[in-house]
C-alpha cells in the first residue's frame, strides 16, 4: 500500500499517542524518498496483521531532526536506515 504524498498528514512530531492509531506501532525513516526528495521522512506504520502505512509522518532536513521528533519510549533498530518500534 502506497500513500499518495497528498493523502499525508505532516505532523510536527509524534507527541499524540501513537496507540490511538496504531495497535504495534513503528516509525520507519526513509533518506530523500521520491515523494519527499529534498527531505527525510519519518512514517507511522501499524504492523498488527498486515502491515501497513498510517497517514501520519514527520519531516525533517536532516536525520538528527528526525531522530528528536520520535518517542523516546520507542526503540531504535539500525538494519534500515531507521526504524522505531
Amino acid at each position: 500500500m502506497e500513500l499518495l504524498r497528498n493523502e499525508s498528514i505532516v505532523l510536527v512530531d509524534f507527541s499524540f499517542n501513537i496507540y490511538d492509531v496504531a495497535k504495534l506501532p513503528l516509525i520507519a525513516v526513509y533518506e530523500h524518498p521520491k515523494d519527499w526528495p529534498d527531505k527525510y521522512v519519518a512514517r507511522l506504520w501499524d504492523v498488527v496483521k498486515k502491515p501497513h502505512p498510517t497517514r501520519y509522518m514527520v519531516l525533517g532536513e536532516h536525520l538528527k531532526e528526525i531522530r528528536d521528533k520520535i518517542p523516546q519510549s520507542m526503540s531504535l533498530i539500525t538494519r534500515f536506515v531507521e526504524a522505531w518500534i
